[in-house]
């Protein structure tokens, strides 16, 4: 009988209405577009949500949201439910190379000495860590860094604080010269497992952000922004106003790194081009203030 039923639960149809009213409600609150093609998706990922709660069918669970205020914790574990977390360490490394052989040396001409990094959407983790593993490697004594890492899914960012991770995964992705001043190692019954190492977390933190409502008083001095296999989740309205909000928070000369699959060319914004998936934000222009007398006094 238990069986049966269970046959019964996963083979639930998602109809249109249903489909229509979790899209537009995801949309609305984490800003993630889904169309038809992601239907299979969307049952597959409630499910859970709908087994815990003891719920027969979709417009059950429709209902049950509707009724709570936004502010209930079952909103955020839907948001959770239906956010894409793949990420690696040293995903992408072209913007690693980037960020140390073109833009490093950039930031340093402008005299300044500490370097402020925002992961935008930092999963579980290993981006931030990756470039704090990066950072801590490549800049000189006399410079500084902070990273904040941020996330709509709290479930991710709970592992991310964490900090531990399978030894296998890191052993296969973190180049050698990294390890063993990066992580600790696991003995007895946690021999498979590594954790970052302190001089290392101590450079990061974490927060939750929506990143259609990033608060007015958040950050403005950002130095390095990664933003990276985010946008695809957006459509082209909120790309485009995610990417702004993105800019308004970082500081003149600098760097945006999207995923490689993503590009701004038909978006509206003021990144300047520096290659494929590479954008910077001009150096604030001098004044244009010729000289003379400031007053006549006598």
């Amino acid at each position: 009988m238990i069986a049966e039923q269970l046959f019964q639960f996963e083979d639930l149809e998602l109809n249109d209405e249903d489909f229509t009213w979790f899209a537009e409600a995801l949309r609305n609150e984490a800003g993630i577009s889904l169309n038809d093609s992601k239907r299979s998706l969307l049952k597959g990922r409630l499910r859970p949500r709908m087994k815990a709660l003891g719920l027969a069918n979709f417009a059950d669970y429709r209902w049950f949201l509707a009724k709570l205020s936004k502010h209930d914790s079952e909103w955020q574990k839907f948001i959770n439910a239906m956010t894409t977390n793949k990420t690696d360490w040293f995903r992408e490394p072209r913007h690693f190379d980037f960020l140390i052989r073109q833009y490093i040396p950039m930031w340093r001409r402008s005299g300044r000495k500490n370097l402020n990094v925002w992961s935008v959407a930092c999963s579980t983790g290993e981006e931030p860590y990756t470039l704090a593993i990066v950072l801590k490697h490549h800049l000189f004594r006399d410079e500084t860094f902070k990273i904040y890492a941020t996330d709509i899914d709290s479930a991710v960012l709970k592992i991310a604080q964490n900090g531990v991770y399978p030894r296998d995964k890191v052993s296969e992705q973190v180049p050698p010269e990294y390890l063993s001043s990066s992580f600790a190692v696991g003995t007895g019954e946690i021999f498979s497992w590594v954790k970052i190492k302190n001089t290392l977390r101590e450079h990061v933190s974490f927060s939750k952000m929506n990143l259609l409502t990033i608060p007015d008083n958040w950050h403005r001095d950002i130095d390095v922004a990664f933003c990276r296999n985010v946008l695809i989740y957006f459509d082209h309205e909120n790309v485009e106003k995610v990417v702004n909000n993105i800019w308004n928070h970082c500081a003149h000369g600098a760097m945006f790194a999207v995923g490689h699959s993503e590009s701004l060319q038909s978006i509206k914004s003021p990144w300047r081009f520096a290659q494929p998936s590479v954008y910077l934000k001009p150096e604030k222009p001098p004044s244009n203030r010729r000289g003379g007398f400031d007053s006549e006094r006598q």
